[in-house]
């Protein structure tokens, strides 16, 4: 799986990162495991801060590859509670391989190289 750059969970902007993108067997769509990274503020001084602790980044995870891991209907795919962000960019990306490796393994979604194409005879 590809790694983030070193700035996406680094920097205290928001960003996102998407961590694998399938392909249809048969080529006709395609779709995505994505990671969002929202900047928080720290207004009661707890928390895994960065710098000076008053901002941190923190991560949604979204599995529009298999819409029924969503937390709700209302998420838009995002597998974590709005209120129960990832805080940790690494298990943020275990969580995302874990899915990627389930939906490979469904067969209903493929990376690009395993499209089957209409070959001219």
């Amino acid at each position: 799986m590809y790694q983030p750059p070193e700035n996406f969970a680094s920097q205290l902007v928001a960003d996102q990162h998407c961590c694998c993108f399938l392909w249809k067997p048969d080529g006709t769509q395609a779709s995505s495991i994505f990671i969002r990274k929202e900047i928080w503020l720290n207004i009661n001084g707890k928390g895994d801060g960065l710098g000076d602790g008053t901002l941190y980044p923190v991560f949604h995870l979204y599995n529009y590859l298999d819409p029924s891991t969503a937390h709700s209907a209302y998420s838009g795919c995002r597998v974590n509670p709005l209120d129960k962000p990832y805080t940790k960019l690494d298990e943020c990306l275990a969580e995302a391989a874990r899915l990627e490796e389930a939906v490979l393994a469904s067969g209903k979604w493929v990376p690009v190289e395993m499209v089957k194409r209409n070959q001219p005879e």
